[in-house]
């Protein structure tokens, strides 16, 4: 589903929120080219706002 969005709108900011830390998982974010992946267990409410705000920007 990602990449038919990406496909259609290649500039809209992606941010996936996931509790799978897998580095295949993180791999095919990162091929889909999203635009961060936090993973919920190592990832504090300060970063997700900080680079979400960047991302957004």
């Amino acid at each position: 589903m990602l990449r038919e969005i990406k496909k259609d709108y290649p500039d809209l900011p992606i941010i996936i929120f996931s509790e799978l830390g897998q580095e295949s998982d993180i791999e095919e974010a990162q091929s889909i080219r999203v635009s961060d992946y936090f993973i919920k267990s190592k990832s504090t409410v300060d970063q997700v706002v900080e680079r979400s705000k960047k991302i957004l920007k």
